[in-house]
C-alpha cells in the first residue's frame, strides 16, 4: 500500500506536536520558564489541528518569517512544520536530560485507566513489580517448608532427589527472581525519574531478568562450597542465588575464568610462552652484540699494529676505510667521500 506524501507529513506533524505539548506541560509543572514565542507556535499548531479548514492563506499575511509567528486568540496563523520543529527543539533543550519520547510516554500512560497503575508509571515497571511480588511470595511460602534448612546438602543435585530437591531448587529460583527483579527495578526507576527511559530496551531488561534466574541457580547449585563455618552458615546457598540473580555478569566472569583455567591446563600458560620467547630473543640479541664488539676490538688492534709499523697517512686512511666498509652499508663511504 503506497503512502501519500501528505499523510506522512501529517503523521510527522502530529508526532512532533504531541511531544511538544507533553514537554510544555512537563516544563510548566516543573516551574521552568518557556519562551513566549514557543507557546504561540504550540497554540497555533493545536488550533490548526482542530480546525484546518478555517485557516486560509490570507491569514498568513503580515508574517515576516517562520520564526515570527503571531497568533490571535481565536484565529490561528497556519503553522509550518519548521515552526513546530523549532518549538520542539527549544523545549528539548529546556527539559534535558529528559527525552521527548519518555515525557510523552509518561503523559500518555498517566491519562489511561489501568488496573495495576499504582504499581508504576509505565508497563515495564508494573510487570517487573508483579514479577518481584510473585517471587517474594514464593520465597516466603516455600521457606515455610521443613525441607528448606541449613543442611549443606539440601538442594544438592548430586546428593538429594525427589521432592526435597524440587522444593530447594524452587526456593533458590525464588531467591534468584528477587535479585533479578530488584536489579531491573532499580535501574528502570533511575531512567524513569531522569526522564531518559527508552522503550526500545524493553527486551534487554527481560533478557537480563532471565539471565539472572539462570545465574542464580548456577551459583546455588553448581558452585562448590567448602565445608566449614562459612559454608554451613544459614541461607548460604539462597544468598548465592540472590547474588547471581542481581548480577548475572558475576557468574559470567566466574565461568569465563574457569574456561581460561581449563585452556591453560591443555595449552599451557600463554603468558609463560610469550615470556620464554622474549627471553630467547634477548639472549640471541645479546650474543650477537658481544660478537660484534669483539670484531670491532680485533679490527682496531690490527689498525693500531699497522700504524706502529707504517706511519704513512695514505696507508692509515685506506685501512680505516676498509674497516668502515665492513660495518657500514655499501656506498656510505663512497658517498661521504664525494660530498
Amino acid at each position: 500500500m503506497k503512502t501519500e506524501k501528505g499523510d506522512v507529513k501529517s503523521e510527522l506533524f502530529n508526532q512532533i506536536l504531541n511531544e511538544t505539548v507533553a514537554m510544555a506541560k512537563y516544563a510548566v509543572s516543573s516551574g521552568m520558564k518557556i519562551p513566549g514565542k514557543t507557546l504561540d507556535i504550540i497554540d497555533a499548531a493545536i488550533f490548526e489541528k482542530k480546525v484546518p479548514e478555517q485557516i486560509s492563506e490570507e491569514t498568513n499575511k503580515g508574517v515576516s518569517s517562520d520564526t515570527d509567528v503571531k497568533v490571535p486568540k481565536k484565529l490561528a496563523v497556519k503553522t509550518s512544520i519548521d515552526n513546530l520543529a523549532y518549538a520542539h527543539s527549544v523545549l528539548s533543550e529546556l527539559i534535558a536530560p529528559a527525552k521527548p519520547q519518555t515525557i510523552l510516554l509518561l503523559a500518555t500512560e498517566r491519562a489511561k485507566k489501568r488496573l495495576f497503575q499504582f504499581l508504576g508509571p509505565i508497563p515495564l515497571v508494573r510487570q517487573m513489580m508483579l514479577a518481584a511480588l510473585v517471587f517474594l511470595v514464593a520465597f516466603i511460602l516455600i521457606g515455610l517448608s521443613s525441607k528448606v534448612n541449613t543442611n549443606i546438602d539440601a538442594g544438592n543435585i548430586l546428593k538429594s532427589s525427589g521432592l526435597d530437591l524440587l522444593v530447594n531448587e524452587l526456593f533458590f529460583l525464588a531467591a534468584a527472581g528477587i535479585g533479578a527483579s530488584f536489579a531491573a527495578l532499580y535501574k528502570i526507576n533511575r531512567y524513569v525519574v531522569e526522564g531518559t527511559y527508552d522503550p526500545k530496551y524493553i527486551s534487554s531488561y527481560w533478557i537480563r531478568f532471565v539471565l539472572g534466574l539462570i545465574a542464580g541457580l548456577i551459583l546455588a547449585e553448581l558452585l562448590p562450597l567448602e565445608t566449614g563455618e562459612i559454608a554451613s552458615a544459614s541461607f548460604s546457598k539462597p544468598l548465592l542465588a540472590l547474588i547471581g540473580g542481581f548480577s548475572a555478569s558475576v557468574v559470567f566472569r566466574i565461568l569465563n575464568r574457569m574456561v581460561r583455567a581449563v585452556e591453560s591446563l591443555v595449552k599451557g600458560d600463554i603468558s609463560e610462552e610469550i615470556k620464554s620467547q622474549r627471553m630467547h630473543m634477548e639472549s640471541v640479541y645479546n650474543e650477537k652484540q658481544t660478537k660484534d664488539k669483539m670484531k670491532y676490538v680485533k679490527e682496531l688492534m690490527n689498525l693500531q699494529t699497522e700504524i706502529d709499523e707504517s706511519g704513512k697517512p695514505e696507508d692509515i686512511k685506506n685501512k680505516v676505510n676498509s674497516i668502515l666498509n665492513k660495518f657500514l652499508p655499501e656506498g656510505d663511504i663512497s658517498s661521504g667521500e664525494k660530498s
